[in-house]
């Protein structure tokens, strides 16, 4: 009767070649992707910030005819948003709020569906733009608020933004 016996050892297998270049490639994507992510986030208040913004145009959600928000020489809220965006819509009654001391303007992202400010009690002007608005002033995500003090863009919020906040904002930027 023979038998076989097998040697085990402590020793790790070495690594292969490929095994470590699979392991590179995956690091660097996940270093782009953080990287991407990071940027994206902070790219419009790096882009706009000192921006002058007088006007927007676009088209009237309800009537679809064109139109023009001015808003130069004043303190004005910009809110980038969707009638779709469950965020957006969480924020509604911080910018109503807020719409009593500050000019307020909503920018909508499409799809729009005619009737939904009605719905969502929403009486600050409204646009509808084209998609090019929102990648000329780097906006990836709704919400996105612009900060508007004398028709230059002054702070930049992504994501949500609450009264409380853009009350301090006011106070701040008239002293």
């Amino acid at each position: 009767m023979t038998s076989k016996t097998t040697k085990t050892t402590d020793q790790q297998p070495k690594k292969s070649r490929g095994d470590m270049i699979l392991t590179s490639i995956i690091v660097l994507i996940v270093g782009f992707l953080f990287a991407w992510n990071i940027f994206s986030y902070y790219a419009p208040q790096l882009k706009l910030g000192g921006k002058a913004l007088t006007s927007i145009n676009g088209k009237n959600p309800e009537t679809k005819k064109k139109m023009t928000m001015n808003i130069e020489g004043q303190h004005a809220v910009l809110n980038f948003w969707g009638t779709w965006c469950s965020s957006c819509i969480a924020e509604l009654p911080e910018l109503k709020e807020a719409s009593k001391t500050v000019n307020v303007y909503g920018v909508l992202k499409a799809p729009y569906r005619r009737g939904s400010l009605e719905r969502l009690n929403v009486s600050w002007p409204h646009l509808i733009v084209k998609d090019s608005l929102f990648v000329d002033f780097h906006i990836t995500g709704v919400p996105t608020t612009l900060l508007i003090k004398d028709g230059k863009v002054d702070k930049v919020v992504s994501g949500p933004i609450t009264n409380s906040e853009i009350q301090r904002w006011l106070k701040e930027s008239s002293q």
